[in-house]
């Protein structure tokens, strides 16, 4: 099979929740980092996001679920050519990775959005009320370079102002497994981002 080479400048994704009555809420569009094909970041406020390209992908999010009569959250990922139109990439119907932040960064968690559509609740419109940058916590981050494991010095991550971790109870990380997430709080992105990448110094991770 072959595939057009897209012209992409970045990727972003919008969460979103659906009623039975076909009312729906959305967050703010965050924009993705992906690294090895899984996500590394989410940032919110995305710096490349203009209003927008905000308005058109929360536009065809809301299409696409209206369109399936879909109820419950749903997250559509999009690519953003250079051009500025936009691709969805992926649906996910259900709560998504890259909507974790909203436990520490808004009014309404997309999980409390899922069981409020799933018990026939209102929906609540979600605020945001912190830039947040956040990172995806994989198994590779318990193990040291030579392959021994060890347990990530998260003393020194919750030391940082700021910074939410969050981990699974996953007993048995592995490379590429997914063991929770570290979301970085602050009043602007900019902020945000300095903790975060104090995170990933303490970390080990690559910075972004």
């Amino acid at each position: 099979m072959l595939e057009k080479k897209l012209d992409l400048a970045y990727e972003l994704s919008v969460v979103m929740a659906r009623g039975r009555d076909g009312c729906s809420v959305l967050y703010e569009p965050q924009q993705n980092l992906h690294r090895d094909g899984i996500l590394f970041a989410s940032f919110s406020p995305g710096a490349s996001i203009t209003p927008d390209i905000a308005e058109a992908a929360q536009n065809a999010a809301a299409t696409v679920a209206e369109g399936l009569d879909y109820v419950v959250v749903l997250c559509v990922e999009f690519f953003v050519l250079r051009d500025g139109r936009l691709l969805a990439n992926e649906i996910a119907p259900r709560p998504h990775n890259s909507g974790h932040h909203t436990i520490d960064s808004c009014t309404v968690s997309q999980f409390e959005l899922q069981w409020r559509t799933l018990v026939n609740a209102p929906l609540l419109v979600p605020r945001q009320h912190s830039a947040t940058v956040m990172l995806n916590l994989l198994g590779d981050l318990w193990f040291d370079a030579a392959g021994r494991q060890r347990e990530p010095d998260w003393a020194a991550v919750l030391a940082q102002p700021g910074a939410h971790l969050h981990l699974y109870g996953k007993r048995d990380p592995r490379p590429g497994r997914k063991m929770g997430h570290l979301t970085c709080t602050a009043d602007d992105i900019a902020a945000a981002r300095q903790v975060a990448l104090a995170a990933c110094g303490i970390l080990g991770l690559e910075p972004f």
